[in-house]
């Protein structure tokens, strides 16, 4: 027996999961496949972006980036230390780049949202642009700074994760899905594979855009998966900030370069599409020239939690707190990672949390 179950061991479920076990709770992580294989966050950017999707960005969602995104910096290097590993967590900035009128156009409908939210952005002519990344082309012809818009490798924080929830005392099971969620005699039962059952006092769903279907019977969210495609290439660019263009991101890291990304409501097929990935690449090409000379080392599709009304949902859905749900992140998972946690965390122990009231599942009840 377990006291919490946590079904996912995405960014989610194990950022969840290692702050009740630093907490005191007694956690056993269930994770269907091998660590980062098939979760969002194995696809994902890591872009860290409260200003640049403000406008694309429920307002209630907006909030708590925020708040999330202020822990950030504490978060990872609390990880970091309880890990003992690098999360690529990196604070130069992200510049939001024009190639033509239209886009600068763009850009002022941006920093009118941005400034309207209470972020800080700068104005950049070609040549600020530039300085800040020397590998944008000729194409490009203005931008904004957002230098508080950051960025962290989503793989390296997964697995600083599991290193620290280990080390507080919880326990990963990898390639180990729960096939059935069933409550009995008081208690929640896991069927596992080969006719195991472990039974928990309590159960955090936290597995992505597969949380609707591990739900008991009855009980339902409008999650569905968002196939997303980034194309990474095997080369770093001059500089770490940043580079976003009306139509794609440009992630370098140490050592390569992440191009992203699409955004298909195509269900469940892995397959990266050549159409896709064209566009891609016909866009990172225009602001980054160098692109062309780079080797494509991977084509990594996530499923993203889509959820009807944008907003994540996180919290009980009964009335003893014995089931709990973390989903509906949509791409702002990696960004809101450490205040999901600690809203878990309220859930679980029923600590009077008032974003709570924002993020509850239970607002779709009837509809």
């Amino acid at each position: 027996m377990t006291e919490i179950a946590v079904i996912g061991g995405g960014i989610i479920g194990l950022a969840a999961a290692e702050e009740l076990a630093r907490n005191g709770h007694h956690v056993t992580v269930f994770e269907r496949d091998g660590l980062g294989e098939s979760c969002a966050a194995a696809a994902a950017a890591g872009m860290l972006a409260p200003a640049a999707e403000v406008d694309a960005t429920p307002p209630a969602t907006t909030r708590l980036a925020i708040e999330s995104h202020r822990r950030f910096p504490a978060w990872v290097e609390r990880l970091r230390s309880a890990s003992g590993l690098d999360v690529g967590f990196d604070q130069t900035g992200t510049v939001m780049v024009a190639l033509d009128a239209d886009d600068l156009r763009e850009l002022v409908h941006h920093e009118e949202a941005q400034r309207r939210a209470g972020f800080e952005t700068r104005r950049l002519s070609r040549e600020d642009v530039r300085a800040l990344q020397p590998s944008v082309g000729p194409a490009v012809v203005g931008g904004l700074l957002l230098p508080h818009d950051w960025q962290v490798d989503p793989r390296q924080l997964l697995a600083a994760l599991a290193v620290a929830l280990r080390s507080a005392g919880g326990v990963l099971r990898e390639r180990t899905p729960v096939e059935a969620l069933e409550r009995q005699n008081g208690a929640w039962q896991l069927r596992l594979p080969g006719g195991e059952t472990v039974t928990a006092r309590r159960v955090v769903v936290a597995a992505g855009a597969w949380t609707p279907g591990l739900l008991p019977a009855g009980a339902r969210l409008p999650i569905r998966p968002v196939r997303g495609t980034v194309v990474r290439l095997a080369a770093p660019l001059e500089s770490r900030a940043v580079v976003r263009t009306p139509r794609a991101y440009i992630v370098p890291r140490a050592d390569c370069t992440l191009l992203g990304a699409t955004v298909e409501e195509r269900g469940w097929a892995r397959e990266a599409l050549a159409g896709g990935v064209f566009e891609l690449l016909k866009e990172g090409r225009r602001a980054i020239p160098a692109i062309d000379e780079m080797a494509i080392a991977e084509l990594a599709v996530g499923f993203r939690p889509g959820i009807r009304d944008g907003v994540p949902t996180i919290g009980a859905l009964d009335e003893e707190r014995t089931l709990i749900v973390a989903s509906g992140h949509y791409r702002k998972g990696v960004e809101l990672a450490p205040l999901t946690a600690e809203l878990v965390r309220a859930a679980v122990e029923g600590a009077p949390e008032p974003m709570l009231r924002h993020t509850d599942p239970r607002r779709f009840e009837g509809g």
